[in-house]
Order: C-alpha cells, then structure tokens, then sequence
C-alpha cells in the first residue's frame, strides 16, 4: 500500500511540474534577422526571422536581448513574464510610431491548443548554456566527361551543401 501511494504521489508530482511550463515564440514579420538572448544566455547562434523557445519556467521573468543581424538597427531589450502555467506567449518585433524596434505581446494560448511549429520556425529548449556555435558541411562531388566517337555524350555533376 505504501508503495502505491508513493508511486502515485511521484506520478502527480511528476506530472504536474511538467506542466509548470512555458514556451515563447518571437518573430519579426518585416523579415529582420535575430538572435535572441534570455537572461544574458544566447538562445540561438544563427539570426532568425521566428524562434520559439520551449521549457521557460512558470512565474518566471526573463530579461530579453534582441541582437539584430542588420548592425543599423539599434539591439532591443525588454522583459517578458510567463504568468500562466503551460501557456505559449508569442511577441513581436515591430517598429513604433517613432520609427523604433519594439517587442510587443502579441497573443498567449495554452500549450494543448497550440499549433505545430512550421518548417522555418526555429525551435530550442530553454538552457542556462550558449548555443552551440553553428557549423557548415560543404560536399562536392566532381564527374568526368568522356567522348567516344559515337554519338552520345552524358554528364553526371552532384553538390551537397549542408548546414547545421
């Protein structure tokens, strides 16, 4: 009996700090690139158009730094609150009447209604470390022309370039 009462008390426990969280989703529809850094800790080393960050703690504030890939805009800061447990925030980046870059709350929706992240959504679970600096595969592969002196010649070239 003991045993079961323990393992359900884990399970509850378990459960419901799962659900103590929260994700945030920036973006800048004008198309400006991004990186963002919660609490002085860079979130993604690749500037962006749209990042959702997963795993932000419940009641928490976060200091956000918006570092633009355009050196002629000005870096941003604000801080956000995650007031709601296991809701998605979304904010963006926007210019105001005087022509300047603001972070704006856009909308928040609980995690269980909110949409699938698209395919050019940049996603990264909250971490207390730097993101990993990015790095670039490029392949290629040469090919070789013969002639014959029949009347067919074929050519054959491949490029691989890949980023991560």
């Amino acid at each position: 009996m003991k045993k079961t009462l323990l393992f359900l008390f884990a399970a509850f426990t378990l459960i419901t700090s799962e659900a103590q969280n929260c994700n945030a989703i920036i973006f800048n529809q004008e198309g400006n690139r991004f990186q963002v850094v919660l609490n002085g800790i860079l979130q993604n080393s690749a500037f962006e158009t749209n990042v959702k960050i997963t795993d932000l703690n419940f009641e928490g504030s976060y200091k956000v730094t918006i570092l633009f890939e355009n050196s002629q805009f000005e870096n941003l800061e604000k801080n956000i609150y995650m007031m709601e447990n296991s809701t998605e925030y979304t904010y963006i980046i926007k210019k105001n009447k005087k022509g300047r870059h603001v972070l704006r709350a856009q909308s928040f929706v609980p995690i269980a209604q909110a949409p699938e992240p698209s395919p050019t959504q940049f996603v990264r679970v909250y971490s207390t470390t730097p993101a990993p600096a990015q790095t670039v595969t490029q392949t290629v592969s040469t090919s070789t022309v013969s002639h014959h002196n029949g009347a067919q010649d074929n050519v054959s070239m491949g490029v691989n370039i890949g980023c991560v």
